[in-house]
């Protein structure tokens, strides 16, 4: 299917080895990127209604991420505040090397999924600690 969609747009089949790629690093995301829901959701622990935030995120991931424009196209702090934030990390990363990123930048995306990874799980594992021991106290 990504090869078809690939000639289609570009006229190009992607190589073989850019699959290596993007299975992985696609698989890392989607795994990051769920993490990063799981803690929006345990905002519902503090906050009323949590789809505000989930909207702003979902947002953020379009504009940040690339999906919207890529980042390239946006202006130099916009890109900036984007390598920031985990969402260049998330989707513009993994496809990345479906349209021709180097190799040599796989050693830098692992290491930003990783960087993420840790921070959003050891975020998402205080929230749930932070959140069930609230509910145990006040007995709800």
């Amino acid at each position: 299917m990504w090869s078809t969609s690939a000639f289609v747009y570009t006229g190009e089949v992607p190589e073989a080895r850019v699959f290596a790629y993007v299975i992985p690093f696609g698989l890392l995301a989607a795994a990051v990127l769920s993490g990063l829901y799981v803690g929006l959701g345990l905002l519902s622990f503090w906050l009323t209604d949590a789809t505000p935030v989930y909207w702003v995120t979902q947002k953020l991931l379009f504009t940040l991420g690339g999906l919207m424009l890529p980042l390239a196209l946006y202006p130099e702090w916009v890109q900036r505040v984007a390598f920031v934030t985990p969402f260049p990390a998330l989707l513009s990363g993994p496809a990345g090397f479906v349209i021709g990123a180097s190799p040599s930048e796989a050693g830098e995306l692992l290491l930003r999924l990783a960087f993420w990874g840790v921070l959003i799980f050891a975020t998402v594992h205080v929230m749930f600690w932070r959140g069930t021991r609230s509910l145990q106290v006040n007995g709800g």
